[in-house]
C-alpha cells in the first residue's frame, strides 16, 4: 500500500472491509502514507441508533467488529491525518444476497460468476461488497452526515465502540472527519455486484 501511494500521490483511495491493523501498520511505518492518499473508505463504525434522516449523534457510542477486533489500529487509522475518510457499515445490511441475485450471477457463466456461485453466501448482506461499491462510484450514496470520529481504547465495557461527535462537539484530539454514509441506491448496488461478475477474466 505504502509502495502504490508513494508511487501515485493523490490518487488511491484505501478500502477497508476488516479489521485494520494493517493499515494502522503503513500509516506508522510511513508517516505520509494517510496524507498522500486519496482518501480512505472504511467498513466499519457501526452506528445502530442513528437512522438516516438524524443527524444528531449524541448517543457518542457503539459496537462494530472491525473496531473492536482491533481498536488501537482504528485509533491509529482514524487519527491518521486523511484528506478524505467515509465509513459505513450499518447501511452495508441494506441489500441481501438472495436467491434471485444468485440465479442472476449463474447466468452470467463466466469464471467470476463460477467462482461467486461457489464461494458466496445467499441469505447474508453484500457487506464488504457494497464497501467497494461506494469507494468506486460515490454516486451510489443517497444520503451522508458529517462526523467527528474515533475509537475508545481504554480499558472498560466501552473498549474498542466507536465514538462520534458532531462538528465542532469532539474533544479535538485528532478525530477524523468522517462522511457517514446512511443510505444507498439499493437496486443500483445489487446491479452493480452481479455486473462485476460478468468479467471474463
Amino acid at each position: 500500500m505504502i509502495d502504490q501511494v508513494r508511487a501515485h500521490p493523490h490518487q488511491v483511495t484505501i478500502v477497508t472491509a476488516g479489521p485494520l491493523t494493517n493499515v494502522a501498520g503503513a500509516a506508522r511505518k510511513d508517516p505520509e502514507f494517510a496524507s498522500l492518499a486519496k482518501g480512505i473508505v472504511i467498513g466499519g463504525a457501526n452506528l445502530y441508533q442513528l437512522h438516516p434522516g438524524e443527524t444528531d449523534p449524541a448517543f457518542n457510542s457503539s459496537e462494530g467488529f472491525n473496531f473492536r477486533f482491533d481498536p488501537e489500529a482504528a485509533h491509529i487509522v482514524l487519527t491518521a491525518g486523511w484528506k478524505k475518510v467515509t465509513a459505513l457499515v450499518d447501511v452495508t445490511s441494506s441489500v441481501m444476497f438472495d436467491d434471485a441475485m444468485m440465479a442472476r450471477i449463474k447466468a452470467n457463466k463466466t469464471p467470476a460468476s463460477d467462482y461467486v456461485a461457489k464461494a458466496g453466501y445467499v441469505g447474508y448482506p453484500i457487506w464488504d461488497e457494497t464497501t467497494t461499491e461506494v469507494a468506486v462510484d460515490p454516486g451510489l450514496i443517497r444520503q451522508r452526515i458529517p462526523l467527528r470520529m474515533d475509537v475508545d481504547i481504554t480499558e472498560g465495557p466501552d473498549y474498542g465502540a466507536t465514538r462520534v461527535w458532531a462538528e465542532g462537539d469532539s474533544p479535538g484530539l485528532g478525530e477524523a472527519k468522517v462522511q457517514y454514509v446512511q443510505a444507498v441506491d439499493n437496486k443500483r448496488d445489487a446491479d452493480t455486484f452481479v455486473d462485476s461478475t460478468r468479467a471474463t477474466r
